[in-house]
């Protein structure tokens, strides 16, 4: 996935073909997102095999989804996030230490202006591996059953 976000890319600026800034940012693009998404979920649930069985007993995903979701859109909704998502500059300045930390504004400015560039691709992360973590979940309790009932009907 990393290696066609990178392909589309290279041929998006290329052929300078005609891309809205404002869906995924300057560089950007749907296969750098998924590449995050597939990237996050593979960790998480490396991590809760280590939890075993009390793994596949409790929501987890939907829990985690949960404190991503509230905080994100409290950002968004109240932290002045949609603001800057929407209607923000493409370059670093002293306005956005508002949302990114001091030393990453005046150390690091061309990280700091990828950041900026890209930021509806980059914080649009969250939302995707949310809604991917809650299906997860809504998956394991659909088919739940009907391995449980396909178990009972094999054993006896």
């Amino acid at each position: 996935l990393l290696l066609l976000g990178f392909v589309r890319l290279a041929t998006n600026k290329g052929l300078e073909y005609q891309e809205h800034v404002s869906e995924y940012g300057v560089h950007w693009n749907f296969f750098f997102t998924l590449c995050c998404v597939e990237g996050s979920m593979v960790a998480w649930k490396g991590s809760k095999r280590r939890l075993g069985r009390l793994a596949t007993k409790l929501p987890l995903d939907s829990v985690l989804a949960l404190s991503m979701m509230v905080p994100y859109q409290l950002f968004l909704s109240r932290g002045g996030g949609q603001e800057f998502v929407e209607d923000g500059a493409r370059r670093c300045d002293e306005r956005h230490s508002e949302f990114l930390p001091a030393w990453l504004v005046s150390d690091r400015p061309s990280l700091c202006d990828a950041l900026v560039a890209n930021r509806e691709g980059i914080l649009g992360v969250a939302g995707y591996l949310s809604l991917r973590l809650l299906a997860e979940d809504v998956a394991r309790l659909c088919l739940s059953p009907a391995r449980e009932a396909s178990t009972e009907g094999d054993g006896g």
